[in-house]
């Protein structure tokens, strides 16, 4: 059963800001064509969403001997971040810098890595294989 504990809203919502402000700012600087700004940016932002759900995931204090909350965030991470980021995908003009194919094709691969995430956490207890556990 899926719980959308505080911990986990937490992280949506700094996710959604995380993920506005990189839009907004790499739609900046792909118009100014500031490539090392770019790569920096996007460094910022992997680095700021991995903290993101380590911090709070980590809080999850209470249900972590019950569960494993990886696939939740990670969840909750799809949901939050491909809404926010499709405007900015189909609003932007298309360039050669910019392929809203590959870009779509990018979501959907984190869609089918999503579905792997999910059978694999079903498949296993907090990351032990039942296998191990229950021989």
């Amino acid at each position: 059963m899926f719980k959308l504990t505080r911990n986990l809203k937490i992280f949506a919502a700094i996710a959604a800001v995380l993920t506005l402000a990189f839009h907004y700012t790499l739609s900046r600087f792909l118009a100014a064509e500031l490539w090392n700004g770019v790569l920096l940016l996007a460094l910022g932002y992997g680095v700021s969403m991995y903290v993101n759900g380590f911090f709070n995931g980590r809080k999850e204090v209470a249900f972590l001997s019950r569960a494993d909350f990886s696939f939740s965030y990670h969840l909750v991470a799809f949901i939050v971040v491909i809404p926010l980021w499709m405007p900015f995908l189909w609003t932007r003009p298309e360039t050669e810098l910019s392929n809203r194919l590959a870009e779509f094709f990018g979501a959907v691969c984190w869609g089918v890595a999503l579905l792997i995430h999910y059978f694999a956490s079903r498949r296993s207890i907090k990351g032990y294989d039942r296998k191990e556990v229950f021989d």
